[in-house]
């Protein structure tokens, strides 16, 4: 399977923003299911072939997404070291930098829940039944 890294790669992006500050998932989190947890129990919940291409294509659309709003973080971020490198800092300059990263972090974020809420609506009802059952096994 010559897709795989390429997934490991999305899963792992698509968990870092709502895990990344230590604390526990908001509410909303819990009515979605994380791209590992689908497809780790795809023959469990009868993931379709056509369900599993339309989700890999998100999963695909969502690292691109993640990737160029990574960059922009990345840019940033040289630039906000830069900025206080300087004896005296400028703080116009050292705000816009922040609201960079800030504003990259955001797409992050969005393309991230885009990819799970498009994940979720192309389960059927029973699917997510599923899911929900072996989340709660798997606690």
């Amino acid at each position: 399977m010559r897709s795989l890294p390429l997934l490991c790669a999305v899963l792992l992006f698509t968990a870092l923003p709502f895990a990344a500050n230590g604390e526990e998932d908001p509410a909303f989190m819990q009515r979605l299911f994380a791209p590992e947890l689908i497809l780790e129990n795809a023959k469990a919940i009868e993931l379709s072939s056509s369900q599993r291409q339309l989700m890999m294509k998100e999963l695909k659309a969502t690292q691109l997404r993640a990737t160029e709003a990574e960059f922009g973080v990345y840019e940033a971020a040289l630039l906000l070291n830069e900025l206080t490198e300087a004896a005296e800092i400028d703080e116009k300059a050292m705000i816009e930098a922040a609201r960079q990263v800030f504003q990259a972090e955001g797409l992050i974020k969005e393309a991230h829940l885009t990819l799970l809420v498009r994940m979720r609506n192309a389960l059927t009802p029973a699917q997510r039944e599923k899911l929900i059952e072996i989340r709660k096994e798997n606690e």
